[in-house]
């Protein structure tokens, strides 16, 4: 990408454009935005390297949210100076992940370093909360600081210019994106906090930002934001509303899902969004949130 901010493909479990990280230069240094797994923080340094920096130059870690997809790295970054930055509900959980960790552990099993690796804690000294609605400043680079709950109860956006381009680094708040097939709108639905209303708002919220580009870490920089938003906001409803509606979810929602994906183009049965995992979270975020009344 142009303009100095880059995205760092994490090649998470090998694969080119799952994960990313990004990084935004400031006069203070060099700032990431969602640093990703633990388990790959040997490819984060690659890439830091391979930009021409390292984590020691690291100015800030922003989160978007805890998941261990876009966090786990956190506590390793911290014990080399690196200060976190993270939603207030998100705070706690970096200071003790061990709940977090424990949740985990049950999902993913012997999985899990394998996928995400240990999230370490954050000491004090290097945790901040984020002003829901403020500005976070670092260097000559300011911040909008956004919340946009409905994938999680602690998730926030970054708003903020580059070379007079306004770019919003959008976590799971704005779906996937697949950059040679920008028709097709996937998106995280994990339990507990899926919440289908709050994220419907929260797409609104980010479309009234209008930025010229969404920086998205499921994968790439999106030049279209309002199509990509609103095909988002549709495709969000119809994949609930299919979960929902299932006699046979695993069947009828994995067909529904490729059904859009092959339309848009994408054809590869293990694109992250098509992979068995992100079927079967999706299901469960959708029961979950069905259980206890969120939508």
């Amino acid at each position: 990408m142009t303009l100095g901010v880059h995205p760092i493909d994490l090649l998470w479990l090998d694969r080119p454009g799952a994960i990313s990280s990004w990084l935004v230069p400031t006069e203070a240094g060099p700032v990431l935005i969602d640093p990703g797994p633990a388990s790959t923080l040997p490819t984060l340094r690659i890439g830091l390297a391979a930009l021409g920096w390292q984590v020691e130059d690291l100015a800030g870690v922003l989160l978007t949210h805890i998941h261990l997809d876009h966090a786990a790295a956190v506590g390793d970054l911290a014990a080399e100076g690196v200060p976190i930055h993270v939603h207030p509900v998100g705070y706690r959980h970096l200071a003790d992940p061990s709940r977090l960790m424990a949740s985990a552990t049950k999902i993913y099993g012997d999985r899990l370093p394998q996928l995400f690796g240990d999230m370490k804690l954050v000491p004090p000294s290097m945790l901040h909360n984020v002003e829901l609605g403020g500005q976070l400043t670092i260097g000559n680079t300011s911040f909008g600081v956004h919340e946009t709950i409905g994938h999680a109860k602690h998730h926030v956006v970054f708003s903020f210019d580059c070379d007079g381009t306004k770019l919003l680094a959008t976590g799971d708040a704005a779906g996937g994106f697949v950059p040679e097939a920008p028709e097709f709108a996937p998106a995280q639905m994990p339990p507990p906090d899926l919440d289908l209303t709050s994220w419907l708002s929260s797409i609104d919220a980010m479309a009234d930002l209008n930025a010229d580009v969404l920086l998205v870490a499921h994968f790439g920089a999106c030049h279209d934001p309002q199509g990509h938003l609103n095909r988002l906001s549709n495709s969000l409803k119809r994949q609930y509303q299919c979960i929902h509606q299932a006699n046979n979810p695993q069947q009828e929602y994995r067909e529904f899902l490729a059904t859009e994906a092959n339309a848009a183009g994408v054809h590869d049965p293990e694109c992250m969004h098509l992979r068995a995992g992100a079927i079967d979270m999706n299901i469960s975020g959708v029961q979950h949130a069905e259980r206890t009344g969120s939508p």
